[in-house]
């Protein structure tokens, strides 16, 4: 039988670093979304960086499991991890973008090439640019390159969770993402979703009719959500 693999995503680079200090650095990890496992299994743990598209995978055996409750979700112990993979972990958390192979040899950082560019330039570059100039631009520049983004061919799933995630996003965008069906079968750009207060009822609702039952019981405990987003849980909960 093949080992079970546990992805885990973050909502944001706080979120990782506090499950850093909370668990992985002492060999551990935690998934809200796995309830249906038994102590003792072995899997596959993939945290996946929210602001990269780096992983980091590990083999792990199953702690606990509480499948009711505020705390719903799976403990996870790594099968190995001494001072090299805690190390390894470190160093996942903290990397904030993997640099272009032209980083590497010292060319010209990004942030410091797109600073005087000009805007049509900046533009082409969040649509066409490379991971980590996307990811220096949507920081540097926000709501003027985020249209743009969203039109990049290769724009990752933590890029469009962290756009999901703006309060300030315009409202066109934010149906683009939610009517996108292959952006919403990710379930971190369906929780950056769900967490922005510019969410309307409809959208709401369209997200959470894809949620699984089993996922769908835990959203109106989800203090994250707006109250809006709770109640019509709540209302698909009891039709």
């Amino acid at each position: 039988m093949a080992t079970r693999r546990i992805e885990i995503y973050f909502d944001d680079a706080n979120a990782l670093k506090a499950e850093f200090a909370a668990n992985l650095v002492c060999g551990g990890a935690f998934s809200a979304n796995t309830t249906d496992m038994e102590p003792g299994d072995i899997c596959e743990i993939v945290l996946n960086h929210p602001e990269t598209e780096d992983t980091y995978a590990a083999s792990a055996r199953v702690v606990s499991v509480v499948s009711d409750g505020p705390q719903t979700g799976s403990a996870f112990a790594f099968l190995y991890f001494g001072r090299t993979e805690k190390s390894d972990i470190e160093a996942f958390v903290n990397c904030e973008q993997s640099p272009d192979p032209a980083e590497k040899t010292g060319a010209q950082p990004v942030f410091e090439r797109i600073k005087n560019l000009p805007m049509a330039q900046l533009q082409k570059m969040a649509r066409e640019g490379s991971a980590s100039e996307r990811v220096a631009l949507e920081r540097k520049f926000g709501n003027t390159v985020w249209a743009d983004l969203l039109k990049h061919t290769r724009i990752t799933l933590p890029e469009i969770a962290r756009i999901a995630r703006k309060g300030a996003l315009p409202l066109p965008l934010l149906d683009k993402i939610v009517s996108n069906a292959a952006w919403l079968q990710s379930p971190q750009v369906k929780r950056a979703l769900l967490a922005n207060r510019r969410l309307s009822k409809e959208q709401a609702r369209r997200i959470l009719t894809t949620l699984p039952r089993s996922e769908l019981l835990l959203v109106p405990r989800q203090v994250s959500y707006p109250s809006s987003v709770r109640e019509a849980a709540k209302r698909l909960l009891h039709k």
